[in-house]
């Protein structure tokens, strides 16, 4: 009988649960349970000065996907790492591009403790979620300044979103700078894969100009560091797998390093520009 009165309980428990939880009209609609809205340009205006140091530190993850767990606790490792100047999200923070996982998302994200970016993946571009992308982040591609660098941020998925992917944007935001220029994406721009012809060969020119410094991007698993024309290339790990990266430059040094494992590699930026 105590059984029964538990079983009985805990269903009343549930349905009252249910009926008070805000309802969605569908998990795959454009109707998001999270205020945030435009944080990309709101992070922008709450950047201090970033070249008042030496040495600019940079955090970043991608491909959090659905592991909420590991997400909350790279946050975690962030936030208690000093000197960060910014964090970025390269992308694919969903499985499908729904509503459901852009609000977990957008609720563990709200947790760093430092001004933060985004650009979009391909997984958070199917359906409605290229829509949800830009109600929650803003604009696909932007940028900011510091008094030393051009930081652009752009929207990769090609395949995903034809109508919403302009290399000519990130061609024309790379030559207008006077500045050496960082460049984050969700999909590397050497990716013969994905970008070929006329894009192939507009990246293939914005890798070769002198002022790229540095490109970094997410999408593919594991930890890469190459060069592409001179220009140094950071692959993003997934956050399921190896973790997130630490970025340091002071003059033309990077050094790159994987927090969960204590690696830390050496390299030389572009000085020419």
């Amino acid at each position: 009988m105590q059984k029964l009165v538990r079983l009985i309980i805990s269903c009343l428990l549930i349905f009252i649960a249910i009926r008070c939880a805000p309802l969605r009209d569908s998990p795959y609609s454009s109707h998001i349970l999270r205020d945030e809205r435009d944080l990309n340009n709101l992070n922008i205006a709450a950047l201090s000065d970033i070249d008042a140091d030496t040495q600019m530190v940079i955090a970043v993850f991608a491909d959090s996907h659905q592991n909420y767990r590991k997400l909350r606790n790279t946050i975690s490792h962030i936030n208690r790492t000093p000197f960060v100047d910014f964090v970025v999200n390269l992308g694919d923070a969903t499985n499908k591009g729904t509503n459901m996982e852009y609000d977990h998302f957008a609720k563990a994200y709200e947790e760093i403790r430092r001004p933060k970016f985004s650009v979009p993946g391909n997984h958070d571009t199917i359906g409605a979620g290229l829509f949800l992308f830009e109600q929650i982040f803003g604009p696909l591609n932007f940028y900011f300044e510091s008094a030393s660098h051009r930081f652009i941020f752009f929207n990769s998925n090609n395949w995903e979103t034809p109508l919403h992917f302009n290399s000519l944007w990130l061609r024309d935001t790379v030559s207008a700078s006077t500045k050496p220029v960082l460049i984050f994406s969700h999909i590397g721009l050497a990716d013969a894969e994905r970008f070929s012809n006329g894009d192939g060969e507009i990246f293939s020119e914005i890798l070769n100009d002198p002022k790229v410094r540095l490109t970094v991007h997410g999408h593919n698993d594991g930890q890469r560091v190459y060069s592409v024309s001179g220009t140094w290339t950071v692959q993003t790990p997934r956050i399921g797998s190896l973790g997130w990266i630490l970025l340091k430059i002071q003059g033309n040094d990077l050094s790159v390093s994987l927090p969960q494992s204590g690696l830390t590699s050496w390299y030389t930026l572009k000085s020419g520009f």
